[in-house]
């Protein structure tokens, strides 16, 4: 197995991923696009930091891995797409019964504030790209922190991985 260079992301209250509450689609912030490097696996580990002092508050934390491929050519990621999860919805009858399957976007959490929480997420990489988003479900303040060390692992040949096209 070859580890890749370790990556830390902080979430903060007025840091440059901000760390805001609200409905994710309006307040989810993600990193800048994270090349996979031929990983096939991506290991996140989320530790939280309570706001301290008095008067702050804090909230849940949850966290999405959104993946893309690259445009050809290029090396640019393409359009990022949630990482998913499939929901049982309805079913059809007659000769071609199915059961169909609703897609949710997945979440990581909740990863409280209030007091240090750890957590790891380890997912398969199967795109040239991903990033990590992360929201909380009420106003967080002060020194409230959501830090995710991401490691990219490739397990394979002692060569490396290699793709075909």
């Amino acid at each position: 197995m070859q580890l890749l260079d370790t990556i830390i992301f902080d979430w903060t209250v007025a840091g440059f991923l901000p760390l805001v509450s609200g409905f994710p689609a309006n307040y989810l912030t993600y990193t800048d696009p994270i090349p996979t490097d031929g990983a096939d696996q991506i290991g996140l580990f989320v530790t939280t930091t309570p706001s301290g002092g008095a008067g702050g508050t804090d909230g849940n934390a949850y966290i999405r891995v959104a993946w893309a491929g690259a445009i050809p050519g290029s090396g640019q990621p393409t359009m990022f797409v949630e990482d998913s999860v499939e929901s049982p919805s309805t079913t059809t009858s007659g000769t071609w019964a199915s059961q169909r399957f609703s897609i949710v976007p997945k979440e990581y959490g909740p990863f409280s504030t209030t007091v240090t929480t750890r957590g790891a997420i380890w997912v398969p990489a199967a795109a040239h790209f991903f990033k990590i988003g992360c929201y909380v479900d009420a106003a967080v303040t002060l020194n409230a922190r959501v830090r995710i060390i991401v490691e990219r692992a490739r397990v394979g040949s002692p060569t490396g991985m290699s793709r075909t096209s």
